[in-house]
């Protein structure tokens, strides 16, 4: 389903990328390095709390030979108050890499509600965590992991339990 999305954000021509909690900004070029090729016309709006390692999207830019095809800016922000910094719309926004251990749950659910906010209808979210399923899996930080839901082609929904304090 999101490549059928992602293909449609293509086909619209032009392509408003956000890479949130950016860091250097290796993700959102990556994206808008592949949108770029496909024909599209990309702005990538980078967010990050450090203003040092935004600047670094460009030279990735550069790198993927696409500086002269996507407009890029970077901006600090707080993921959890982007409405405030950024207008609207972004056809894409992404949280990639080791991000969302930085947010307690309650400031990653205001993140995900202010980036709803910044996206049209047909706007896709990517979110990747590439090092928190083993870490709860094998590091055992958590109490208890239950199968809460499991299909036969291997899709489905784990339940993570790390406690409970009736106080």
């Amino acid at each position: 389903m999101a490549s059928v999305r992602l293909a449609g954000l293509v086909e619209r021509g032009s392509v408003a990328v956000l890479d949130v909690t950016a860091g250097s900004g290796i993700a959102g070029a990556a994206f808008a390095a592949a949108l770029a090729r496909l024909g599209a016309r990309v702005r990538l709006t980078a967010t990050d709390l450090r203003r040092d390692v935004l600047e670094k999207v460009h030279g990735w830019l550069r790198l993927a030979g696409v500086e002269d095809r996507v407009e890029a800016e970077t901006v600090v922000a707080d993921a959890a108050r982007l409405p405030e910094k950024l207008g609207c719309c972004f056809d894409l926004a992404v949280i990639w890499g080791s991000s969302l251990p930085h947010f307690s749950p309650w400031r990653l659910l205001l993140a995900l509600a202010s980036l709803r906010e910044l996206q049209p209808r047909h706007g896709v979210l990517l979110v990747e965590q590439r090092d928190l399923l083993p870490r709860l899996l094998f590091n055992n930080l958590y109490a208890r992991i239950n199968v809460e839901y499991a299909k036969e082609d291997g899709r489905g929904v784990v339940g993570v339990h790390a406690g409970y304090d009736p106080a």
